[in-house]
Formats: C-alpha cells, structure tokens, sequence
C-alpha cells in the first residue's frame, strides 16, 4: 500500500507579520543566491530569462539528484535498481523529483518540498497493474495501479528513461500483475459478453485516456438525443444520436455554417472545420465544476469560469453542443464509475 502521513492541523503555524523559515538540504546564504538570480531574470528579454531560469531550475535538480533518496529505515536494506528524473501527474500539477525502483519497494520523491507528502512509497507487493501512457503526445508516460484502488501517473524526460523503469517493475512484479484479457474485447462486445460501458472503458483505455490526466480525461460520446421527454421512448430512433456522424456534422445548419467559413480562410493559412475540440481540461472541468472546484478556480486564475458557460443541465449541454458554433464537446465518463470499477 502507498504510505502516506496524513498532515495534521497544528504541523502549519500562521504568525503574524513575522515568518521564520527553515531552510532544508540548501544553506541560508546559498538560498538568497538563488533568489537573487532568480530576480535579476525580470531585466532581461524574455527568451534570454526564460534560459537562464531553466538553468537555476536544472542546478538546483543535479543537487538533489546527487544527493538520491532516503529509502525506508526502518526495515531490511533496500538496494537500488533504477533511479532517474519523472513527474507525477494530478488533475493540472505536474510536479517534477526523482522516480526509483528498489528490490522492495517504488518511490517518487517530489524536487520542491511543497507537499504535505513529499515522498511516496509504494510496496511492490501492493502493484496491481502497470499501463504505459502517452503523455503531451509522447511516448513517455506510466501509470501505476495499487491493490487499495489508487493509482500514479508519471511522465518522464524521455522514452529511454520510461522503459527503465517499467521494465524493472515488470520483472520485480511478475505473476502479481493484472493481465491484458484473453479474449478480444470488440469479439466479447459484439457478442454481447461485455457491456458498452466497459467497452467504452476498454477504447479509453487504449486510447491512453485516464482519468489522472485532465489532458487526456476518459470521453463517453453523445448517445441519448432527448432531454425533454418526462418518459424515454426507447424504441423510438428518435431517441438516440446519429453515432455515425460527429457532433459537429449532427446539425446540417450549423454544419453548413462551418464548411461556408471553411471555404472562406486564406488558402495560405491553416484551415480548420470545427475550430475547438471534442476534448480538453476545460472541458472536463466544465463538468467536474462541482467534484473539482479546486481545479477550476487554477484554471481561471481564481475565479469560476462566466456564469454562462458553467455546467447547469445534462440537457442544457446536449442543446450547447448540438447549436453552438464553438461547441461540439463530448460527455466524460462519470469518475465514481470509474474508480469503482477500475
């Protein structure tokens, strides 16, 4: 299972017009040094600061490398496998440290000690599954699942790094591991043996959708057409949405609106169709609004998004992305189903 202290009120003391700090694995000089340097980037052009901020940034990284990890004392030695530079992924935080594997044990340790857990430890034997992922459309993502129904999603600096890591875990976990299924999942669908929901899991899942990356968040599409009937006719075609067409292609109006302005752009520039996608954080935040109201409020730099443009209705979305020129978004899978069946 992954241990984690849980923070406790009284480890956070609010004083006043005075703070005193503490300064850990950084002597007090060297850290006004930093800073100091870190300042005097607001002078200079923006390409030539953001070089120099990438600098600090990286020195400050090769330190805590160098210094590695503390693995756990209080049991038998661990030996280390595999110890390289990774992220993990939550909702819109990317935070970079250090991803090692040992003998016993998988560990994340965070390069900002900002978290109230900065060091996550996970027990081989607690490792139910291992997914690789794409992360910013490269091949360099892994998701870890545990026993307890959690999992992590790392990212890493490059594909190499990656294959390090999870080849050694597939190794130290081999047996223990959840299996691929055995038989095709679209046979299994066609034939009745799997349900739509848990294909539509299977696609997302194929798709490297998960529900740790709001960049890749698991879509469930459009399927019912009719919110205003008090009692649904589910014989009636009328019912349902064309899946045969995308959202924006369901209303021939609107449809015809955006092939005129299509043929209307500058053959020298890039032409588009739609002009906004199926899917993006925003979009999953629309409706994770109440679930995640945190995020939202990331994402809008404080403040919710226009009153407008907030999630109201299932209906009042399904209306919005059947009309609205600068809508055609997709539903997500509802995030209590998937941790529970997951």
């Amino acid at each position: 299972m992954v241990r984690m202290e849980p923070c406790k009120p009284n480890q956070v003391e609010v004083v006043p017009l005075k703070a005193s700090f503490t300064m850990k694995g950084i002597a007090v000089k060297q850290f006004i040094q930093v800073i100091n340097n870190m300042v005097a980037t607001q002078r200079l052009p923006h390409a030539q600061a953001a070089a120099r901020l990438k600098g600090i940034t990286t020195d400050h990284e090769k330190n805590l490398m160098d210094r590695g990890i503390s693995y756990d004392a209080s049991g038998m030695p661990e030996t280390e496998l595999v110890r390289t530079r990774g992220s993990l992924v939550a909702d819109l935080l990317k935070m970079p440290g250090q991803v090692a594997v040992t003998d016993t044990a998988f560990y994340f340790k965070s390069f900002f000690d900002v978290a109230s857990i900065p060091q996550t430890r996970v027990l081989l034997g607690a490792i139910t599954r291992l997914i690789l992922r794409r992360h910013n459309f490269k091949q360099v993502g892994l998701e870890i699942r545990t026993c307890d129904g959690k999992a992590i999603l790392l990212a890493f600096q490059s594909y190499q790094d990656r294959e390090a890591v999870f080849s050694t875990l597939t190794v130290l976990t081999e047996g223990q591991v959840t299996p691929e299924l055995d038989q095709d999942p679209t046979w299994l669908w066609v034939n009745g043996k799997m349900t739509n929901f848990d294909y539509l899991k299977h696609l997302n899942d194929k798709a490297d959708r998960t529900q740790y990356d709001l960049a890749q968040y698991p879509i469930f599409p459009w399927v019912i057409a009719d919110y205003k009937s008090e009692k649904l006719n589910l014989d009636d075609p009328r019912t349902y949405r064309d899946l045969s067409k995308p959202i924006g292609a369901l209303n021939p109006e609107r449809l015809a609106y955006f092939k005129d302005r299509y043929s209307q752009m500058p053959e020298n520039e890039p032409r588009f169709l739609y002009g906004t996608h199926y899917s993006t954080p925003a979009f999953v935040l629309y409706y994770l609004v109440r679930k995640k109201p945190q995020q939202m409020l990331q994402l809008q730099a404080g403040n919710f998004d226009a009153a407008d443009r907030l999630f109201l209705s299932v209906g009042r979305s399904w209306d919005s992305a059947l009309t609205n020129p600068t809508d055609v978004k997709d539903k997500i899978l509802n995030p209590i189903q998937i941790q529970h069946e997951s």
